[in-house]
């Protein structure tokens, strides 16, 4: 099963590695994120309530422009979520401290304008990597959008921010009944690098 989301996250990056209509080869770079994390679904009796205190990532970035407005925008993310557990009412338990790691694959499109800002926005192929949580899996087909500035260097260099909101597992590879969807929101700052 898990070859087979490998594959067709390979299938799902392959546009952007076409060329567009501009010699441009791209720009690839790296990024850091810090935000905060929710969760959303229907909370069945008895169930326990998650609290996420942060959540940090960190990237790998790759821009391929499509034509000088219009960018595809893919890359590899490595996030970190610290969980809290606590009891349903009435269950006599202890609040637990967990974590949760997630990489995710970005397939979206950028959209500059006005020089320095620029909107992104697209799908997103979630893999969980460790969970020592009740938290549902977030394994699965997600959603990402936000918008940003950008100032480009001269030299071929470039950084950004970009305010950002992922909601993940919207098409789980897990079980679909109640399942819970991670809901991130944060600020992502990075460079980028003419290629």
């Amino acid at each position: 099963m898990k070859l087979k989301i490998i594959i067709l996250a390979l299938i799902c990056l392959l546009p952007a590695l076409i060329p567009g209509q501009t010699p441009d080869k791209g720009k690839i770079g790296i990024s850091y994120s810090i935000g905060g994390a929710t969760s959303f679904a229907d909370r069945t009796e008895g169930a326990p309530d998650f609290e996420f205190s942060n959540a940090t990532s960190f990237g790998l970035n790759y821009l391929a422009p499509k034509n000088n407005l219009i960018a595809w925008e893919t890359g590899v993310n490595y996030s970190l979520y610290n969980i809290k557990t606590l009891p349903a009412d009435g269950v006599d338990r202890e609040i637990s401290n967990s974590t949760m790691t997630l990489i995710d694959i970005p397939l979206g499109v950028r959209a500059d304008f006005a020089d320095f800002f620029f909107v992104n926005g697209g799908m997103l192929i979630g893999f969980e990597m460790t969970n020592n949580s009740t938290f549902h899996s977030q394994s699965g087909f997600g959603v990402y959008g936000g918008a940003g500035g950008n100032y480009d260097f001269k030299f071929g260099g470039s950084i950004f921010i970009n305010p950002f909101v992922k909601i993940y597992s919207l098409l789980p590879f897990a079980e679909w009944k109640n399942h819970s969807k991670l809901l991130e929101y944060g600020v992502r700052i990075g460079v980028l690098y003419k290629i």
